[in-house]
């Protein structure tokens, strides 16, 4: 399977020892949502010439910032 063809959560993608990974998916093409609570460093993850990646801010302990960003890494970045 290649990452093209599956969606994929990074979180904690604002931290810098799990950028590496968020940017390898988007390079490479796949479906990317970066979901951590600090917004700004988040958004800065996420490559702007990667238009398969997006950001969600949230808190992963939160059931509610999870399912967003669970529905926004199935809808694919808007």
């Amino acid at each position: 399977m290649r990452s093209t063809e599956v969606p994929a959560i990074v979180t904690g993608g604002a931290w810098a020892s799990v950028r590496p990974t968020a940017h390898k998916l988007a390079a490479s093409g796949g479906r990317v949502t970066v979901f951590d609570r600090n917004e700004e460093r988040g958004k800065e993850v996420v490559p702007p010439s990667a238009p398969g990646a997006n950001f969600v801010g949230g808190d992963v302990t939160d059931p509610e910032d999870a399912q967003r960003a669970v529905d926004q890494a199935a809808r694919g970045a808007t």
